[in-house]
């Protein structure tokens, strides 16, 4: 009848068993949470960072914690862990877009800035046609590039053509969808530009040519020349782009300007060498163009022209015994000399007879 009695111990000992259960439980709960609010605050942290790398870290201890503490944490707990998690992840796509963006961006506005210079070029601006041939192949390399950065560093899915959708904007074409009708686009705009490229090229051998044979030719009077098939303002952008070539050089003297080949072009053109002993004329505009009376007073009234060398006191080389010219060194003589109707010249580079000094001279016999 005191059996119950035995229950009694049994009865503690279950209680004990529970209570430590439930106190390591507890202790758990307790450092579990701890751990994971612990890693909650480094989160503030992580979403003002700029580096990638600490925010994945952040992000991946962050979720383990959670691991370690869902089954202590309430609903209110769970949807504040989604809340916090989203935004580092979110935080982590915008600093790996802007990552991927800063090696593929620079690629991105090359090919776009090429990409309109072949397509929507004026074939009217002869600014144009040249920049077109050039531009196909850099076009193309850009592409290339743009599509080659390497995208397994990043967690985040990068869309590359999506980007190309969005940001060519009313320019985009299908054709950039791969680089076989992107190039065969390029090769069609390329091909309708071609004859004005040659015209193009034309006109620069003909300038040269004419500079070759007129060296030391006034600029004005080279605008004024007709070159065939090219306008006035053709010519002017052909001038600019041989200079900046090197091709053809230009020096001023007092308030003008003179166009000779440059150095490394006169080694093509050796017969537009300056020779004391040959005269190479150079082609008068219609404007410019002395009257017969005044052509003839340069040929054959040399004591003339020395008579007034002399009154000024101006220094002079006379080879004219010899069939070559009269030369003189003073700028503003020459400009006097031109007014009375003389066919005046200049040779920067001077001749042998004038140690290579830069000289004026005129032809008369």
């Amino acid at each position: 009848m005191y059996y119950w009695l035995f229950l009694i111990p049994a009865f503690f000992f279950v209680l004990a068993i529970i209570g430590a259960v439930m106190q390591d439980r507890a202790e758990k709960r307790k450092q579990a949470l701890k751990e994971y609010f612990k890693t909650d605050n480094k989160v503030g942290r992580a979403l003002d960072s700029n580096s990638r790398k600490h925010v994945k870290e952040t992000l991946k201890e962050f979720e383990a914690a959670y691991q370690n503490s869902q089954d202590y944490l309430g609903y209110a707990g769970k949807s504040l862990h989604m809340t916090d998690k989203e935004d580092l992840q979110a935080h982590l796509k915008e600093l790996e877009e802007e990552a991927w963006l800063k090696k593929a961006g620079k690629h991105f506005d090359a090919f776009a800035y090429n990409y309109e210079i072949v397509t929507c070029a004026d074939l009217d601006n002869f600014k144009d046609v040249e920049l077109i041939m050039k531009a196909k192949k850099k076009c193309l390399d850009e592409w290339q590039k743009f599509f080659a950065v390497d995208l397994s560093e990043y967690e985040t899915t990068i869309y590359p053509k999506r980007y190309l959708r969005e940001n060519m904007r009313e320019m985009y074409d299908p054709c950039m969808e791969s680089r076989e009708t992107l190039e065969k686009k390029l090769s069609e705009c390329i091909q309708a530009a071609r004859p004005e490229y040659r015209r193009k090229m034309r006109l620069y051998e003909d300038i040269v040519e004419y500079v070759s044979r007129h060296p030391d030719i006034p600029r004005s009077d080279l605008f004024r020349v007709k070159f065939s098939g090219a306008t006035a303002e053709e010519v002017k952008h052909c001038y600019r782009e041989l200079i900046k070539k090197n091709r053809l050089f230009e020096m001023k003297m007092g308030n003008r300007f003179f166009v000779s080949l440059s150095d490394k072009e006169k080694s093509k053109h050796p017969h537009s060498a300056v020779d004391e002993e040959k005269v190479v004329s150079q082609t008068e505009s219609v404007e410019d163009k002395p009257s017969e009376t005044l052509k003839e007073k340069s040929r054959s009234d040399s004591p003339e022209v020395v008579k007034i060398l002399k009154d000024k006191g101006a220094e002079y080389i006379d080879l004219t015994e010899k069939g070559g010219f009269i030369y003189f060194f003073d700028e503003g003589l020459a400009d006097e000399l031109k007014q009375k109707g003389l066919s005046i010249h200049y040779a920067k580079n001077g001749t042998k007879k004038t140690g290579g000094r830069p000289a004026w001279y005129v032809k008369v016999v």
